[in-house]
């Protein structure tokens, strides 16, 4: 069964608080700012701002140890190009492979941007 959280923004110098309360720019290296998400029994798919320079390879996925497990999705590269791509990047991970296939509950650390300034 898909759940799927989406929110469409304009993105063009858009900024994120972060949980602690710092402002992020939309493609800065850090804890990413999520456009929106798609949850599925076996995968989970990240809705991330690009500029048209971010790649899969620019990400980490870290599961935190909680109950229930927590993912933090990190941009390690940042993403300075200037397309206009509203919709963003889908990045998808298998949960298998993060040995979180089965669970019937996990929680996403990562803030959600709403498109305010």
């Amino acid at each position: 069964m898909l759940k799927f959280i989406s929110i469409l923004a304009v993105l063009a110098g858009a900024v994120a608080t972060t949980a602690n309360g710092e402002d992020q720019s939309l493609g800065d290296v850090g804890i990413e700012p999520l456009l929106g998400l798609s949850l599925e029994a076996s995968a989970v798919a990240f809705h991330v701002f690009t500029g048209g320079c971010s790649n899969p390879a620019d990400f980490e996925l870290q599961v935190l140890e909680s109950d229930p497990p927590q993912l933090l999705l990190v941009r390690n590269e940042g993403d300075y190009c200037e397309a206009f791509i509203p919709e963003g990047k889908t990045l998808t991970y298998d949960l298998h492979a993060y040995g979180l296939d089965g669970f019937p509950r996990i929680r996403v650390a990562n803030p959600f941007y709403n498109g305010g300034d």
